[in-house]
């Protein structure tokens, strides 16, 4: 059921000749020998890393220069290809590509299912179509393989079923298509993972489906893209812009020469009076409303310094990092404290930016419309009234962008996570009252701080005020 799909090497594989005569397939440190090719195996083989051809024509070209005993040898290799996920299959049109379905995981096997010609299916919600280059290709989390769409058929194709059709019905409603044709593009995309069955009723069956129906599409997208398993995207510390653009810098620059030095605690002597980090775990607490007196700059400098100050600078493998209490994937410390002061007794209301380096606020504004915006924002999600003093933490994204592939944004709120369990401890053994907030304006808190919302804006959101 497959022969008239053309099947051809991954864009991921090459097909190496080295020492002259010796070939082999190669993905990044894998390697697939061919072992003594005959003169039609080969020639096969260099059709697959072109063009492509139909299991029916690669059949013919060995058994017709190699021998029929040859076909072993070369299924063989087809279907070592395939168990690599190196293997990818399209539908021609007019002898030119419409469709290719591309595996970006050794999970990916191409079974052929074929489709009933009753059978009524639909795009799966999940599915997305985007640029890639000059290209457009469509994914899905739920699927191991992305789709090339290398024409506006193929794109209308894809938008027909939208709605639930049969083939038959999809070919009748794009213009230029058989019903040939439409059968194997729905074949194609339903092999992939991109089709759901429309029920009775027309509902899709996945929004039936109950490990499903409670995902949203960025939520399970996010998911398959920062973990590793469904996609063949850069993952980990590959340093993805190492000589390509400048690494951000260690620390951001002081934004305004308006400065507040901060009080500075003395840990020594907090080593020895603080209370235990068990009684500050079990008695860690979201506290929304902040208690009748007003918290202080003191209680403030000591809150900062003791969660976000920087504590030293060290040497790294080619720059330096910074050390701080809170844990940092790759010690890239891509966040930032901006405050908004709402009450606070000696300082004056209003935003600013906390400078870890020197353990200083440097002031921006006055309560700018914006800066009354995100306050009464804080207070509609905590469902309160607005806090003392709201911490905005924001991310420079850069920092962690430029080394990390797939896992960037993850990485990000990982550390987000690390340092508001640092800053609940922190405020709960100063007797203060904390509470994180699920959710914030990053547009308004861009438009607020005059910062690109592309290069850092905030990712968290944190009151704080007197217990």
């Amino acid at each position: 059921m497959t022969d008239r799909f053309l099947i051809s090497l991954s864009p991921f594989v090459r097909l190496v000749e080295d020492p002259p005569g010796q070939f082999s397939f190669q993905v990044k440190k894998v390697n697939l020998p061919l072992v003594k090719p005959g003169p039609g195996l080969l020639a096969a083989v260099q059709r697959l890393a072109g063009e492509g051809a139909t299991e029916r024509q690669l059949d013919s070209l060995v058994s017709s220069r190699d021998g029929a005993f040859a076909l072993f040898k070369l299924h063989f290799y087809l279907d070592e290809l395939a168990d690599q996920g190196w293997l990818c299959h399209a539908v021609r049109i007019d002898r030119e590509r419409l469709a290719t379905s591309i595996p970006i995981h050794r999970d990916h096997r191409f079974e052929g299912e074929p489709v009933r010609k009753d059978e009524r299916c639909l795009l799966s919600r999940f599915a997305c179509c985007r640029r890639e280059g000059d290209r457009l290709v469509l994914e899905s989390p739920l699927s191991r393989a992305q789709v090339v769409l290398h024409s506006w058929r193929a794109t209308a194709l894809a938008a027909g079923l939208a709605v639930p059709r049969t083939y038959g019905e999809l070919a009748a409603a794009v213009a230029g298509i058989t019903v040939e044709t439409a059968r194997l593009f729905v074949q194609l995309l339903k092999n992939a993972g991109f089709l759901t069955p429309a029920l009775e009723d027309g509902a899709a069956a996945e929004d039936r489906q109950p490990s499903l129906v409670q995902w949203e599409f960025h939520d399970l997208f996010f998911h398959s893209r920062s973990r590793e398993g469904r996609h063949a995207n850069p993952y980990g510390g590959v340093d993805r812009f190492r000589g390509k653009a400048e690494r951000p810098p260690l620390v951001k620059q002081k934004m305004s020469s308006d400065v507040v030095e901060l009080y500075r605690p003395d840990l020594e002597r907090l080593r020895k009076t603080d209370v235990s980090f068990t009684e500050a775990l079990e008695s860690r607490r979201s506290k929304r409303k902040h208690g009748p007196r007003l918290i202080t700059d003191k209680e403030l400098g000591e809150f900062l310094f003791r969660c976000a100050a920087v504590r030293e600078i060290l040497p790294a493998r080619d720059a330096h990092i910074t050390r701080r209490v809170y844990p940092g994937g790759g010690a890239a410390y891509e966040l930032d404290l901006y405050l908004v002061v709402n009450q606070c007794r000696n300082l004056r209301s209003g935003l600013y930016q906390y400078y870890p380096l020197e353990h200083q606020l440097c002031r921006l504004s006055e309560r700018t419309m914006e800066v009354e915006w995100l306050l009464e924002n804080a207070s509609y999600t905590a469902r309160t009234d607005p806090p003392q003093i709201l911490i905005l933490i924001s991310a420079r994204f850069q920092r962690v962008t430029w080394r990390y592939g797939s896992m960037a944004y993850a990485t990000i709120l990982k550390n987000i996570g690390g340092l508001y369990q640092t800053m609940y401890l922190v405020a709960t053994a100063m007797g203060l009252a904390p509470c994180a907030l699920g959710g914030g304006h990053s547009d308004m808190f861009a438009r607020a701080t005059g910062i690109d919302y592309y290069e850092e804006t905030s990712v968290g959101e944190f009151m704080l005020g007197a217990g």
